[in-house]
């Protein structure tokens, strides 16, 4: 796959641009905190794309029944790069199955299991990993991690 060093705040954006129809149809408040300086991954970046926008429909559905829909994006860099997606929707009731293929909650069609199986399979073929638990209050956070990665790697082989 293509994997180059790039800045991740552009696929958060990207994928909040693809996915804005959907947010403003149903009035959904996103809160989203990205770094003010890049954060470099090496990565595919039409995968991550493809996996922030479906982490983002999921959230989407996962709130739909609410009053208030909120979801919050938070990019954050340390060791590794972290996105994480948290929605205010009922939570999620077995976090470790979620990430099977077929798993879903959904009734028959209403969007495939597939999707995050696929996306934690990107994730790890980029040296990441996805992972989901539920919020302290409530809700269900998605948290994708990747390895950082550095804009001199290209340039020192």
């Amino acid at each position: 796959s293509d994997q180059e060093p790039y800045d991740l705040r552009n696929s958060v954006r990207e994928a909040l641009a693809m996915m804005a129809p959907q947010l403003g149809k149903m009035s959904v408040s996103i809160s989203s905190t990205l770094p003010s300086e890049p954060v470099i991954v090496e990565a595919d970046s039409l995968r991550i794309e493809q996996i922030i926008v479906n982490l983002l429909r999921n959230a989407i559905d996962a709130v739909r029944g609410r009053e208030d829909r909120k979801i919050k994006i938070l990019l954050v860099e340390g060791e590794a790069v972290l996105l994480s997606i948290e929605d205010n929707g009922a939570g999620l009731e077995d976090a470790d199955q979620l990430f099977e293929p077929f798993h879903t909650t959904k009734k028959p069609g209403e969007g495939l299991g597939l999707g995050l199986a696929i996306s934690a399979g990107f994730a790890n073929e980029m040296g990441g990993r996805l992972v989901a638990r539920n919020a302290p209050d409530g809700g269900a956070v998605f948290e994708l991690m990747l390895p950082r990665g550095s804009l001199s790697t290209r340039a020192a082989e």
